[in-house]
């Protein structure tokens, strides 16, 4: 496995800008967080892309729908 050196987040910075790293995960793919300079985490999005929605409506599944 690669792993985009970019992508390495000490425990810390994860800790203190947990909402960076989320968007990190979400635009670049894996990020692979160091506890100790040693990789403790890997952290990967598996939900598709979310598409935003209009504030006060609400998307219903095909079996809520029937």
């Amino acid at each position: 496995m690669n792993v985009n050196t970019s992508n390495l987040v000490s425990i810390t910075e994860a800790n203190q800008n947990f909402s960076r790293v989320a968007r990190m995960v979400d635009e670049g793919g894996p990020v692979v967080i160091l506890k100790n300079n040693a990789p403790g985490i890997f952290s990967s999005s598996s939900a598709p892309p979310r598409r935003s929605r209009r504030p006060g409506t609400r998307t219903f599944s095909p079996s809520q729908n029937a």
